[in-house]
């Protein structure tokens, strides 16, 4: 898919005209884009439409927006959005405060690292992680991932981490979602 370019960000006036729009639109797309890994884990796969939300509201968040702050956001985002034959998507860790807390985010910290996809030709991919970043103590509430799956169709995603084995299977509208991201790249 192509990155979003300066140009298409809109202004803040204009995006606040459109955004209750946008916002709509944007709910319905993420619906087939989003899957639940048991009841701590959401993927959210993301596209050239949700990736230029994201940028939107995040600017629409820091108010007076200058070039510098802009084109931050740009790069951040931009990453979510794969080649040809990669599908971006953002790990949502979701855990209830409770006195587990601390200790399943420390437990926990790999969990990023053991997401996978599998194909309709059964291969199983691995997450692609920064190996750059520097190793964390704890596991973040966010995490931006990558899948490089090629020609193939995803029908299933997974994790294999001790502490959250789950594997699901994706509905024929994620799937067709899933596919014509990865065709639109």
């Amino acid at each position: 898919m192509n990155k979003i370019q300066r140009s298409e960000i809109l202004s803040s006036t204009e995006y606040e005209k459109q955004r209750e729009d946008l916002r709509h639109e944007i709910i319905h797309i993420k619906r087939d884009r989003r899957v639940h890994l048991g009841q701590n884990l959401t993927l959210l796969f993301e596209n050239r439409m949700t990736v230029r939300y994201h940028i939107q509201e995040a600017l629409r968040t820091e108010r007076n927006v200058d070039e510098t702050i802009l084109h931050r956001e740009l790069s951040h985002y931009n990453e979510l959005i794969g080649s040809r034959g990669e599908l971006g998507c953002s790990l949502l860790v979701e855990i209830d405060e409770t006195t587990q807390h601390g200790l399943l985010l420390s437990e926990w910290m790999d969990v990023p690292h053991r997401i996978y996809l599998k194909t309709k030709r059964g291969q199983k991919i691995p997450v692609q992680y920064d190996a750059n970043k520097p190793k964390e103590k704890m596991v973040h509430g966010v995490h931006h991932l990558l899948f490089k799956i090629g020609d193939d169709i995803p029908v299933c995603v997974g994790c294999d981490h001790p502490g959250v084995h789950v594997e699901v299977q994706l509905l024929p509208a994620q799937v067709m979602a899933l596919t014509e991201d990865l065709k639109s790249s």
